[in-house]
């Protein structure tokens, strides 16, 4: 056990330490210190927002408010909301918005129109309907500030830079309990603290579509989705993960971020997070290789959690495995909190680690093998319904 327990602990340590030199080089869009030449031309470019929006009455009209504050320049704007099969007054609200906007589009899509991926299909038709050189995306239960497009969007002035990916960071609206907000706030830290790292290290691990954009030139060059259509979720990583393989440039831009809503409850997180581990079976070999390590270790240390209650010969590497667990996080997180300047959670990485530990290996396996729900319906990690492309 001892030499399992170098070996898997040296992999997990390792990996840490090559994510936390990937945040070394990640690049930082500094909107007020840009030259004025590189914010004209930024500015210069026609941009497409696109929302998905499924049953969002309650969030729509915020979010579209968001968008008539913006400083990015409006004739140089268009808005799309995509309708998804909404039963509620979602469509009623983003049509009341259209004459408030100078280029505005609201897509619907109805029953008859599901295919593989739902989401999927939708964004699909939002970006056919899109004007703009430039894609952006953020999800209509979000709020964004007033810069938020002019900073997204400042990176590609570098002509190189296909996708720039933005911070996403939960907006607590309403009393949520200590344990579960904290927890919540941390891991989600961690997942875009990852894609940071990622990117810096050439090599995206996942990604975040509630605050995005790229170069609808590169989206049609590259086929879309492709052969990823059938992936219920993951349409943001893989999208990532294939502008990546084709060797154009992704930008983290940590000048940019967006607040989304959290869940309020852990049978809500669990269903989420079950959601999110769907899509791992579908990542590349470096990335899945990367990505295994991580597992294995958090396997290995509940096996060897297990096996104590059977012999007390290593009892000790039990407290030795979770202390190089948590060490391992606050090697990258460390970094990657300051750049979110969110210091102050690095404290609650000692409690939160051991929680995370069996969350996520539950929850990976879980949204592999079994059903999530998510807009109303139950899913696999993999559709089977037949596509229709009419609208």
């Amino acid at each position: 056990m001892i030499y399992s327990f170098i070996i898997f602990s040296s992999l997990y340590l390792g990996v840490c330490f090559y994510l936390s030199r990937g945040l070394k080089k990640i690049g930082v869009a500094k909107i007020a210190g840009a030259p004025e030449s590189e914010k004209k031309t930024a500015a210069h470019k026609y941009v497409s927002v696109i929302v998905c929006a499924r049953n969002e009455e309650e969030n729509i009209g915020r979010l579209l408010e968001c968008f008539l504050r913006q400083t990015y320049p409006a004739d140089r704007t268009q808005v799309i909301v995509v309708n998804d099969r909404s039963s509620d007054k979602t469509p009623d609200i983003a049509l009341s918005f259209r004459d408030r906007f100078g280029d505005f589009r609201l897509v619907n899509i109805s029953d008859s129109q599901t295919e593989f991926a739902p989401k999927k299909f939708a964004l699909e038709q939002g970006i056919r309907c899109a004007k703009g050189e430039i894609i952006a995306q953020t999800d209509a239960d979000s709020v964004v500030a007033p810069d938020w497009l002019e900073r997204l969007v400042a990176p590609f002035a570098d002509d190189e830079i296909s996708l720039v990916q933005g911070i996403v960071k939960y907006r607590f609206e309403k009393p949520a309990p200590f344990l579960l907000e904290t927890y919540q706030k941390l891991d989600f830290f961690s997942h875009g603290i990852v894609a940071a790292a990622g990117i810096g290290r050439n090599m995206p691990l996942n990604s975040n579509a509630n605050n995005w954009a790229f170069r609808k030139e590169t989206y049609e060059t590259l086929g879309g989705y492709g052969s990823f259509d059938k992936s219920v979720v993951g349409d943001d990583c893989f999208l990532v993960q294939k502008i990546w393989r084709s060797g154009k440039k992704i930008f983290f831009n940590a000048d940019s971020f967006v607040q989304t809503r959290p869940e309020y409850s852990w049978r809500n997180l669990i269903n989420q997070h079950k959601r999110w581990g769907s899509e791992t079976r579908y990542y590349p070999p470096k990335q899945f290789a990367v990505l295994s390590v991580i597992f294995a270790f958090y396997c290995f240390t509940i096996i060897a959690l297990v096996a104590i209650f059977v012999s007390r010969r290593d009892f000790a590497l039990v407290p030795a495995l979770f202390a190089a667990k948590i060490l391992g996080e606050l090697l990258f997180m460390y970094r990657g909190l300051s750049i979110l300047g969110e210091k102050k959670f690095l404290p609650h990485i000692i409690w939160v680690s051991p929680i995370n530990l069996f969350l996520t290996t539950f929850l990976i396996l879980s949204g592999v093998f079994t059903k999530f729900h998510w807009k109303g319906g139950e899913f696999g990690a993999r559709m089977t319904r037949k596509r229709k492309e009419n609208l």
